[in-house]
């Protein structure tokens, strides 16, 4: 995990009073947990008008949750604020629209700024600060 998203995963536990732990290791599908849920994180420099997430990491995290009898959270963080989203509670919502083919960098984690179509739905947030 980034120190970005370590530093959001201590925020969302000062703000919700809950205990966050982080996923069991870095190449996990998500960010962190709490007792009830998995979830991801994003940190974004940039605001953006619509929140996206990624339909391969949205399939993965919700079948993941399911299996560990869990919600999917996903946390976005930008200049404006924190959103969330229980997307669990959301997903026939989400997969009833079709996704779009957004161009986005292949990685963000390992530097690799190729760019390529990715499938992403908008999601609609709520905001927590």
């Amino acid at each position: 995990m980034k120190s970005q998203e370590r530093d959001l995963m201590h925020k969302l536990s000062l703000i919700t009073n809950k205990n966050f732990w982080e996923a069991p290791n870095q190449y996990s599908y998500y960010d962190c947990e709490t007792s009830n849920a998995i979830v991801e994180l994003k940190v974004r420099g940039k605001v953006y008008a619509e929140k996206l997430i990624e339909l391969p990491k949205m399939a993965r995290n919700l079948e993941l949750a399911k299996e560990l009898g869990k919600s999917f959270v996903y946390v976005v963080q930008d200049p404006s604020g924190i959103y969330y989203a229980n997307v669990s509670e959301m997903s026939r919502q989400i997969l009833m629209k079709e996704p779009s083919m957004i161009p986005c960098p292949v990685t963000t984690e390992f530097g690799d700024n190729r760019m390529v179509n990715k499938a992403c739905y908008t999601i609609k947030m709520n905001k927590i600060q």
